[in-house]
């Protein structure tokens, strides 16, 4: 009964935070790590229909003519399942490296698109890479904030933690 206000409340304060720092133009794929998050918590099919979902609202509000937040969201939540089955949960440390990917798939696609809607040359595209880089390195650090926050209020509410995903999964 719990699940339901849980998954509202968190993808409501990651959109807020989203879109605090979009307003600035700094894009951080906030909603993107919390979908990963509850991918890896609950199952493929809630994070899937939360991706797209999300997605479409997050890409209505921005007023985006093409919808490309479901694609590259649905994408992070398969990416969740590929994490789940091959890779190491339990060790918080090697969760830089989906941190680096769910920035990687969430910004790259943007940032093309942008690059090739205005065809503004290789200064774009120079700073763009820029950003990217800098973005990389605070999804890392943010995924790893974001498991340890939210692990603390799993625990507090029994729910199923981030680091117990994969023997749950068996």
């Amino acid at each position: 009964m719990i699940h339901l206000p849980y998954i509202f409340l968190i993808l409501f304060f990651s959109f807020l935070c989203e879109l605090l720092f979009g307003l600035y133009g700094i894009v951080i794929p906030f909603i993107a790590m919390v979908l990963f998050y509850l991918t890896i918590i609950y199952d493929l099919k809630i994070g899937f229909s939360l991706a797209i979902v999300c997605g479409v609202i997050l890409d209505t509000v921005y007023g985006r003519i093409f919808y490309m937040s479901p694609l590259t969201l649905a994408a992070v939540t398969v990416f969740a399942v590929f994490w789940l089955k091959k890779g190491v949960v339990k060790n918080l440390h090697l969760q830089l490296i989906p941190g680096i990917a769910i920035s990687l798939i969430y910004i790259i696609p943007i940032f093309g698109l942008t690059y090739f809607m205005n065809e503004k040359g290789f200064l774009i595209f120079f700073i763009n890479t820029l950003v990217i880089l800098s973005e990389v390195v605070i999804g890392a650090i943010l995924l790893l904030l974001i498991i340890y926050f939210l692990d603390f209020i799993n625990l507090r509410l029994k729910l199923n933690l981030y680091t117990k995903a994969k023997e749950l999964d068996k």
